[in-house]
């Protein structure tokens, strides 16, 4: 897995890119400055593949993150200087940062189909109470523009804020926090529905393509778009007719190398163009883990 890794030059961003490298993951980290300006201390993070972006600049992090080819991004990178966020003069470039910032990152997460962790903080709460919040507390109460503009952050990657970004027709309806390690993840199954406006073709002729020992499609890989067998990552299958649709459910792997369901939509268009569909939904239907079991 490689995970792109925002503010390396603080101590969050500087400890979790050197527990990816402890895990055996491609850790790739960011910052503002032209080349890696952290604490030198010749631990991994030090030597690790660095990119420099801004994040409040749309366009550059887009880039960025493309150019990168990872699979998720931990978002470190934030204006930590609580007493100096309270500065007139200092309170916009705040909001661009924790704010803009986030909303860019997630933004173009959503669009590459990539993972995002943004990390927050406490401030966004008042500190009063004697029991421990709930991981899904929801009681904010900021009392600073640092805790303020860490909970907007938040707030930028809600559904509904999601939600605006996205095409028509397509909505998120939840976003739940994981109780599970992902790499216990393995499988998907999911649901693709290909829809026809004319005749729908037999589902003899899905099943037989997919029992082909070779598929490749042009996929997102760690080094780009390229070339890629996608039959080794899909492990069951079934298709069946409806009306004016096909259902094809399938089971692919969710871990490194993952296949986005949809690609096999792709593989029908480049190798039974006859039955290519005039559009494609996909739902998911369950994670799985390695003994099959539903990951949740």
């Amino acid at each position: 897995m490689r995970v792109l890794v925002t503010g390396v030059k603080g101590q969050l961003g500087h400890d979790v890119m050197n527990e990816l490298n402890k895990r055996g993951y491609e850790g790739v980290g960011s910052d503002l400055a032209p080349e890696y300006s952290g604490i030198q201390d010749s631990t991994a993070v030090t030597t690790m593949p660095y990119i420099s972006v801004d994040i409040t600049d749309a366009s550059a992090v887009e880039k960025a993150i493309t150019e990168a080819g990872v699979d998720g991004v931990v978002h470190c990178a934030a204006w930590t200087a609580v007493d100096a966020a309270e500065d007139e003069d200092k309170q916009e470039i705040v909001r661009k940062v924790n704010v803009l910032g986030t909303e860019n990152i997630a933004k173009v997460c959503k669009k590459l189909g990539i993972k995002m962790m943004y990390l927050s903080t406490d401030y966004v709460f008042d500190g009063q109470g004697t029991t421990p919040w709930e991981p899904d507390c929801k009681a904010y109460k900021p009392l600073n523009v640092y805790g303020q503009t860490k909970l907007d952050g938040e707030l930028a990657v809600t559904p509904e804020a999601l939600n605006a970004v996205l095409p028509e027709g397509v909505r998120v309806l939840e976003v739940y926090e994981s109780t599970r390690k992902a790499r216990e993840l393995r499988r998907l199954r999911a649901l693709l529905t290909l829809e026809y406006d004319g005749a729908v073709p037999e589902p003899a002729a899905i099943t037989a393509l997919l029992e082909r020992p070779e598929l490749v499609v042009e996929k997102r890989t760690k080094r780009g778009m390229a070339e890629t067998d996608i039959r080794p990552m899909l492990h069951a299958y079934h298709v069946e007719a409806a009306p004016g649709a096909l259902l094809l459910t399938c089971e692919v792997s969710a871990q490194e190398p993952s296949l986005n369901p949809m690609l096999l939509a792709a593989a029908i268009e480049r190798y039974l163009p006859e039955a290519k569909p005039d559009f494609v939904r996909c739902r998911r239907l369950e994670m799985l883990d390695e003994q099959g079991e539903v990951f949740r």
